[in-house]
C-alpha cells in the first residue's frame, strides 16, 4: 500500500513549484526538477548524481542573468565552423555554441579569465594498415573556474579527416593550434606574427606548446622539440 501511494504521490518541482506529473522531470539526491526547469539548465552542464536543489537553483538564476550577456554580445572574433568558439573582446567575454540567435537560444557567455588550461586532442581511427586510410577527429577541451562548469569539450570538424597529408587535417591542426594560443592567453586576441609551435607529447599524445621546464604538463613526461 505504501508503495502504491508513493508511485502515484504528487510530485511538485523543487526549484519552481510545479506539479511534475508522474513522468517528467528529474530526481535529484533532495528533491526533484521539472522538465522545464531542466531545460533553462546549460547545454555543456553534465548534472552529477550528487547535484542538490540550491546548486541548480542557483544555476538557473545566473543564467536567467546571463541573457543580458547574450543579448549585448559583441562577436570581434569567430574560431570554427558548426560548433564555434565566439570571443567579445570589448567584453573580455566568450561562448561556444552552433547557434547565430544568443538573444534567444542565451549561449552561456563566459568571462576570458575564467578559461585556465587549453587541452586539444587528436583521436585517430586506423582503417587498414596504410596511413592515408586513418581518420581523425580533433577535439578542443576548455578547463573552467566558472560558478557551474568545469569545462566545455566539443569536436572541431564536422568533415571527415583521412590522411595526416591532407588540407583538411592541416586546416583543423591550425584552427585548433590557434584556439590553444587565444584561450591560453599566452597572446591577445587578434594579435599578428608567428605562434610558437605546437608538439605532440610522444608519451600521451596530447598537444601543448614547449614548456620551460621541457615536461609535457598532461602527463609529466619529457618533450621532444619537432623539426
Amino acid at each position: 500500500m505504501a508503495l502504491l501511494r508513493k508511485l502515484f504521490e504528487k510530485r511538485i518541482c523543487s526549484v519552481c513549484g510545479s506539479d511534475m506529473g508522474r513522468h517528467t522531470g528529474r530526481r535529484l539526491k533532495d528533491g526533484c526538477l521539472c522538465s522545464v526547469c531542466t531545460a533553462k539548465l546549460s547545454p555543456w552542464y553534465i548534472p552529477a548524481d550528487t547535484a542538490e536543489v540550491p546548486q541548480l537553483a542557483r544555476q538557473i538564476q545566473l543564467r536567467e542573468e546571463n541573457r543580458e550577456r547574450a543579448r549585448i554580445f559583441s562577436i570581434t572574433n569567430v574560431y570554427g565552423e558548426g560548433m564555434r568558439l565566439f570571443a567579445d573582446m570589448e567584453h573580455q567575454w566568450f561562448t561556444v555554441t552552433d547557434s547565430d540567435n544568443f538573444a534567444g537560444d542565451n549561449p552561456d557567455i563566459i568571462d576570458l579569465s575564467e578559461c585556465e588550461g587549453v587541452d586539444i586532442s587528436i583521436r585517430e581511427e586506423r582503417h587498414g594498415l596504410q596511413e592515408s586510410g586513418t581518420e581523425y577527429d580533433f577535439y578542443v577541451t576548455l578547463r573552467l573556474n566558472h560558478p557551474y562548469l568545469n569545462e566545455i569539450s566539443w569536436k572541431l570538424n564536422d568533415e571527415s579527416v583521412i590522411g595526416k597529408n591532407s588540407d583538411s587535417y592541416r586546416k583543423y591542426d591550425a584552427l585548433a593550434e590557434e584556439i590553444y594560443h587565444v584561450m591560453s592567453r599566452k597572446y591577445n586576441i587578434g594579435t599578428t606574427g608567428s605562434f610558437p609551435a605546437i608538439i605532440e607529447c610522444p608519451a600521451c599524445g596530447r598537444k601543448t606548446a614547449m614548456t620551460e621546464n621541457g615536461k609535457c604538463p598532461h602527463c609529466g613526461e619529457p618533450l621532444k622539440r619537432q623539426n
